[in-house]
């Protein structure tokens, strides 16, 4: 059974350093996360969907916040977002667009409903505030 004083984030980074800098970061700045990384737009799709070896939320539960990388292979974290907006169970998760590349985007990205842009490298304490916004258990164990 899932621990419900954990935050679970879904991360959609298809760079393994860059995940492990952002899981770090998050795990740093709240001892509360759990991060589940997957490496696409299309696999964060099969996931939220429950699709293939996702079936099983034991094992794969539904994120409390997705955080997606904005330059993905095949759908980017745009139309990752976009999608979610579409789904009417998915519609109000939290979603955090992270990007390397500045904000050139950012209005579009708020327009499909991104909580939060935020650029790497990814701050603790910036990271820390975001988490709180959504009511994450700080320092939970």
């Amino acid at each position: 059974m899932r621990d419900t004083r954990r935050t679970f984030v879904l991360l959609v980074e298809d760079n393994s350093i860059d995940s492990m800098l952002v899981e770090r970061t998050f795990c740093k700045a709240n001892q509360g996360v759990e991060c589940r990384r997957v490496s696409s737009a299309e696999e964060a799709i099969g996931y939220l969907e429950g699709r293939g070896s996702y079936a099983d939320r034991e094992r794969f539960p539904l994120p409390d916040t997705v955080v997606t990388d904005l330059r993905l292979p095949g759908l980017s974290g745009l139309d990752l977002l976009s999608w979610i907006q579409k789904q009417p169970a998915l519609k109000d998760l939290p979603v955090i667009v992270i990007t390397g590349h500045g904000n050139r985007q950012i209005d579009r990205a708020y327009d499909l409903g991104a909580y939060f842009y935020l650029v790497k490298p990814l701050s603790v304490d910036i990271v820390a505030e975001v988490l709180s916004s959504f009511g994450a258990p700080i320092g939970a164990t």
